[in-house]
């Protein structure tokens, strides 16, 4: 019999950790613990249990991908002379879905495919980073029903949220908000709602609106020119 959460989040599983690379909120590289999919299930028949299986539940259209609505955004390009241009990049919000049955207990997690900490765009998207996420899937999905490996996500800053606004303003900032907008636009139209109508709603012309999106990407221009300097 598995052993109760309070003894697995005891088991020192930091020994059987690999780390990767990433960046923290001041662009500084930090290694980061992770336990690989093997060693955790290893772990779990270690701790008691009899019959651990995990799988990736399919898709609506059959692939293991779900996603949200597609949204564009820009990645910045820097030229040989240092100048600054905007590529259009297409991405959504891609996560893939686990069950994991731990001796007759059924649970389900569902898990964002990334690029490490980075966001994975159409043009990134491949088999290996959606195995991965699978993989990562199975690991959390342990560790927030068991305990087993809970103690990694202790620190996550993803999981605080206490209503302040970051310290750091960086060249995505202002890129963060014209996806924002794209995204709100693009839900509003799909909803029925003209464009030419919601431009009237909101009580601006077409070319007020452009510039607006225009003066977002120069203060992302800006940011990162100044970072640079």
């Amino acid at each position: 019999m598995l052993k109760p959460f309070k003894e697995l989040r005891n088991v020192d599983v930091l020994s059987h950790c690999k780390v990767r690379k990433a960046k923290d909120d001041d662009g500084k590289k930090v290694e980061i613990p992770y336990l690989p999919w093997a060693k955790c299930l290893n772990l779990l028949y270690d701790n008691g249990a009899e019959r651990v299986r995990f799988r990736a539940l399919p898709a609506p259209d059959g692939s293991y991908l779900f996603c949200g609505e597609e949204a564009v955004s820009q990645k910045k390009i820097y030229g040989q002379n240092g100048e600054v241009s905007y590529e259009d990049r297409r991405n959504a919000c891609y996560f893939v879905t686990v069950e994991v049955e731990i001796d007759g207990d059924v649970y389900v997690m569902p898990y964002p495919v990334m690029n490490g900490t980075a966001v994975v765009y159409n043009d990134t998207l491949n088999q290996l980073r959606v195995s991965n996420a699978i993989q990562r899937a199975f690991v959390k999905c342990v560790a927030v029903n068991t305990g087993l490996g809970i103690t990694l996500w202790e620190d996550d800053k993803e999981t605080e949220d206490n209503g302040k606004q970051p310290d750091v303003i960086t060249a995505c900032t202002p890129m963060a908000c014209k996806d924002h907008i794209d995204r709100l636009v693009t839900e509003k139209i799909k909803k029925g709602l003209a464009f030419p109508d919601l431009l009237s709603m909101l009580n601006i012309n077409e070319k007020q609106y452009k510039s607006i999106i225009q003066g977002l990407q120069n203060a992302s221009w800006l940011i990162g020119a100044l970072q640079k300097l």
